[in-house]
């Protein structure tokens, strides 16, 4: 994300790879999970946490939410692949953290926003 705005306000030609999609969550919601699921650990009892939204968004709804938030639109050099070995699905599977009541606070496109604010 932080390349993306980058590149978006530098107008330098931005490397996408339109269709995977990923789980992107806020740092703020991130840091309380983990502090949510330490304080929770006896009820966990060993099991793997995944942490996340649960939701899965693409690269290019990125791209498309940040240049709506910028007003800006970026130069585009659609790729098939980046690097051999990146996935095209990473999804949290959020059902044990959110049973035991946690839920994420802050949207995409108030992380987004607010990323983008604070990006030098």
């Amino acid at each position: 994300i932080p390349t993306i705005i980058n590149k978006l306000k530098t107008g330098e030609k931005l490397d996408l790879v339109a269709d995977p999609v990923h789980d992107y969550i806020y740092i703020d919601d991130l840091v309380r999970a983990v502090w949510f699921v330490a304080k929770n650990a006896k009820s966990l009892q060993g099991q793997s946490i995944d942490i996340g939204t649960g939701i899965q968004t693409s690269n290019l709804e990125i791209l498309k939410g940040l240049e709506q938030i910028s007003g800006l639109k970026a130069n585009v050099n659609e790729i098939e692949r980046m690097r051999e070995y990146d996935t095209t699905n990473w999804c949290a599977n959020t059902e044990i953290i959110e049973s035991l009541g946690w839920k994420t606070k802050v949207s995409l496109e108030e992380g987004l926003k607010t990323t983008y604010e604070n990006q030098e």
